[in-house]
């Protein structure tokens, strides 16, 4: 055997004896992601029931267009965790000042609101003018998803 291939052999054994390669693949096995439709319950009982997110449908989008803070490699932590959507009510308003935009955001419901309808009507307004201009179009316009209460929120 050439040296070329003494030291090919010397940095698998390596590789193998301090487990770094298994450690690697180790990390890409513990990905995992929901599949299909999970339901998504308000931290309070409210007006309106629990919204059934089909997870799924949103695969074509980056996942950091929901989970903002997720790093990429640690698992999703929830919504509703201390510090990012943990208010189960909306800040009061002090007199004569507006709601910190900060803190309203941390409500469950404005962020859920702001962050699905949002999207929804961004979508929407998309397709509006791809349908003016027949720019881009080749087949159907994506879905819009829905953008009133009764789209997410099922009568009961």
């Amino acid at each position: 055997m050439n040296t070329k291939g003494v030291w090919i052999v010397a940095v698998l054994v390596v590789i193998l004896v301090t487990g770094f390669g298994g450690s690697l693949l180790a990390q890409e096995e513990q990905m995992v992601v929901p599949l299909g439709t999970f339901t998504i319950d308000p931290p309070v009982e409210g007006q309106r029931s629990a919204v059934q997110f089909p997870h799924s449908v949103h695969f074509n989008y980056s996942c950091k267009q929901c989970h903002h803070k997720w790093n990429g490699t640690e698992p999703v932590v929830g919504c509703m965790t201390q510090g990012c959507h943990d208010l189960a009510q909306l800040p009061k308003k002090e007199a004569n000042k507006k709601i910190d935009p900060d803190l309203k955001m941390r409500y469950f419901k404005t962020a859920f609101h702001k962050q699905c309808i949002g999207c929804h009507r961004a979508i929407k307004l998309n397709n509006k003018k791809l349908e003016m201009t027949r720019a881009g179009i080749d087949g159907r316009l994506p879905a819009t998803g829905p953008t009133g209460c009764n789209g997410c929120h099922q009568p009961e």
